[in-house]
């Protein structure tokens, strides 16, 4: 895999615009070259998730998932309780074991920390002196089917930055994105993280198009509220989420402000 594609996608999250409300979040457009985005289209497993021989996994309702690598960053392998010799011939393992090395390495994961630095140097800076804190990319495929939706959450204390690419083969579905949201009320979360039900408290201030070859990016922390109103097209909605992990647990901070 081209070295020179990687700079191209690591150079826009280097220079990500930070967008500052209600949260800090990136929105990027064309996030990974625009010669090999169809590689990756390619490479997506065909046929329905919930098939027999599908690499897809039943995660929650209406979700599915091919782990690509752990909570350590290290990659699933065949027969290591994910999926067998037989999918993984389906899944192109290989390809994803090459595009993992680079988009799930060490250099990508600390320029996101970097980019969301408004809110993750709170968590670092406060915890550095105490903990010996490594990072680590951890990284699924996912395809979510009509009917799918999450309700608003903060996402967990393991999760520095969230990252989700957004991998369709049109705009058709643009309005299937996830929702960047405030509470009206002044809701936290802490610690941890809940899946909260859908109702007035809630203000969408941003809701990402689910667009080809693009990337939501954000760092938990206290308010940062986001979520999936059920999706009622029919729609084959994949992505691929992305999760800067840290090796031992640290708490949220309050968001911050660019």
């Amino acid at each position: 895999m081209d070295s020179k594609l990687f700079e191209y996608t690591l150079n826009k999250v280097k220079t990500a615009r930070v967008e500052t409300e209600p949260f800090p979040h990136v929105f990027i457009r064309d996030i990974f070259h625009p010669s090999f985005y169809p590689c990756i289209l390619d490479k997506l497993p065909d046929g329905r998730a919930s098939q027999k021989t599908s690499p897809y996994k039943a995660f929650r309702a209406k979700r599915y998932l091919v782990k690509l690598t752990n909570n350590k960053g290290e990659k699933i392998q065949p027969g290591a309780g994910h999926f067998n010799d037989a999918t993984a011939k389906v899944l192109d393992a290989k390809f994803w074991a090459d595009f993992t090395n680079l988009y799930a390495s060490p250099e990508l994961g600390q320029q996101w920390v970097e980019t969301l630095g408004a809110t993750t140097a709170q968590r670092y800076n406060r915890t550095g002196e105490d903990w010996n804190i490594t990072f680590s990319y951890r990284m699924d495929l996912s395809r979510d089917l009509s009917g799918y939706g999450i309700g608003p959450h903060t996402d967990t204390d393991f999760k520095w930055v969230t990252t989700l690419y957004y991998l369709p083969s049109t705009t058709k579905h643009a309005g299937v994105g996830t929702a960047i949201m405030m509470s009206r009320s002044g809701k936290l979360q802490k610690a941890g993280t809940k899946h909260m039900s859908w109702g007035p408290d809630w203000k969408v201030n941003f809701r990402a198009p689910f667009i080809p070859n693009s990337v939501l990016a954000f760092a938990p922390c206290w308010h940062s509220w986001h979520g999936v109103p059920k999706v009622k097209e029919k729609v084959q909605r994949d992505t691929l989420q992305g999760f800067i992990v840290s090796s031992k647990r640290t708490e949220k901070f309050p968001c911050g402000t660019g």
